[in-house]
Protein backbone atom coordinates (compact mmCIF):
# COMPACT_ATOMS: atom_id res chain seq x y z
CA UNK A 1 0.00 0.00 0.00
CA UNK A 2 1.35 3.42 -0.89
CA UNK A 3 2.34 5.70 1.96
CA UNK A 4 -0.29 8.22 0.79
CA UNK A 5 -2.99 5.73 1.78
CA UNK A 6 -1.88 5.95 5.38
CA UNK A 7 -1.86 9.74 5.13
CA UNK A 8 -5.39 9.63 3.76
CA UNK A 9 -6.57 7.75 6.83
CA UNK A 10 -4.81 10.31 9.01
CA UNK A 11 -6.77 13.10 7.31
CA UNK A 12 -10.17 11.47 7.80
CA UNK A 13 -12.27 12.00 10.92
CA UNK A 14 -15.14 10.04 12.40
CA UNK A 15 -18.70 11.10 11.69
CA UNK A 16 -20.52 12.49 8.67
CA UNK A 17 -20.48 15.98 10.16
CA UNK A 18 -16.66 15.85 9.87
CA UNK A 19 -16.58 14.67 6.24
CA UNK A 20 -13.70 15.97 4.14
CA UNK A 21 -14.29 16.79 0.49
CA UNK A 22 -12.15 15.21 -2.20
CA UNK A 23 -10.66 18.65 -2.83
CA UNK A 24 -9.67 19.02 0.85
CA UNK A 25 -8.07 15.57 0.81
CA UNK A 26 -6.39 16.28 -2.52
CA UNK A 27 -4.81 19.40 -1.08
CA UNK A 28 -3.83 17.65 2.15
CA UNK A 29 -2.16 14.83 0.24
CA UNK A 30 -0.48 17.08 -2.31
CA UNK A 31 -2.31 15.51 -5.26
CA UNK A 32 -3.09 17.46 -8.40
CA UNK A 33 -6.48 15.81 -9.03
CA UNK A 34 -9.29 14.25 -7.04
CA UNK A 35 -9.15 10.98 -9.00
CA UNK A 36 -6.04 10.09 -7.01
CA UNK A 37 -8.07 10.50 -3.82
CA UNK A 38 -10.82 8.24 -5.19
CA UNK A 39 -8.21 5.65 -6.19
CA UNK A 40 -6.71 5.69 -2.69
CA UNK A 41 -10.16 5.35 -1.11
CA UNK A 42 -10.94 2.40 -3.38
CA UNK A 43 -7.64 0.71 -2.55
CA UNK A 44 -8.17 1.15 1.19
CA UNK A 45 -11.72 -0.20 0.95
CA UNK A 46 -10.43 -3.27 -0.90
CA UNK A 47 -8.07 -3.82 2.01
CA UNK A 48 -10.94 -3.75 4.48
CA UNK A 49 -11.08 -0.13 5.63
CA UNK A 50 -14.59 1.27 5.97
CA UNK A 51 -14.52 4.72 4.47
CA UNK A 52 -17.94 6.30 4.26
CA UNK A 53 -19.03 8.88 1.73
CA UNK A 54 -21.49 11.63 2.52
CA UNK A 55 -23.42 12.94 -0.45
CA UNK A 56 -26.71 14.19 0.88
CA UNK A 57 -28.17 16.71 3.30
CA UNK A 58 -25.73 19.37 2.13
CA UNK A 59 -22.73 17.40 3.37
CA UNK A 60 -20.30 15.93 0.85
CA UNK A 61 -17.08 14.09 1.42
CA UNK A 62 -15.34 11.12 2.99
CA UNK A 63 -15.32 10.16 6.65
CA UNK A 64 -14.73 7.25 8.98
CA UNK A 65 -17.76 5.65 10.60
CA UNK A 66 -18.56 6.91 14.08
CA UNK A 67 -21.47 4.57 14.73
CA UNK A 68 -23.25 1.42 13.65
CA UNK A 69 -25.67 3.66 11.77
CA UNK A 70 -22.81 5.06 9.66
CA UNK A 71 -21.75 1.52 8.71
CA UNK A 72 -25.35 0.53 7.93
CA UNK A 73 -25.73 3.58 5.68
CA UNK A 74 -22.46 2.73 3.93
CA UNK A 75 -23.70 -0.82 3.29
CA UNK A 76 -27.07 0.41 1.96
CA UNK A 77 -25.47 2.94 -0.39
CA UNK A 78 -22.95 0.41 -1.67
CA UNK A 79 -25.62 -2.23 -2.23
CA UNK A 80 -27.74 0.33 -4.11
CA UNK A 81 -24.77 1.10 -6.37
CA UNK A 82 -24.29 -2.62 -6.99
CA UNK A 83 -27.94 -2.97 -8.05
CA UNK A 84 -27.61 0.01 -10.41
CA UNK A 85 -24.51 -1.52 -12.00
CA UNK A 86 -26.28 -4.86 -12.33
CA UNK A 87 -29.15 -3.15 -14.22
CA UNK A 88 -26.65 -1.51 -16.58
CA UNK A 89 -24.83 -4.79 -17.28
CA UNK A 90 -27.96 -6.86 -17.90
CA UNK A 91 -28.60 -5.65 -21.48
CA UNK A 92 -25.01 -6.52 -22.41
CA UNK A 93 -25.41 -10.00 -20.94
CA UNK A 94 -28.58 -10.48 -22.95
CA UNK A 95 -26.82 -9.39 -26.13
CA UNK A 96 -24.01 -11.84 -25.46
CA UNK A 97 -26.59 -14.62 -25.08
CA UNK A 98 -28.02 -13.62 -28.46
CA UNK A 99 -31.30 -12.38 -27.04
CA UNK A 100 -30.79 -8.80 -28.23
CA UNK A 101 -29.20 -7.63 -31.47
Amino acid sequence: MKRQNYNLLDLLSEGEENAKTARELMTGLGYDNDRSVAADVAQLRKRGEIICCANDSGVKGYFLPASRSDVEKFVRRTENRLREIERMVQPARERLRGQVR
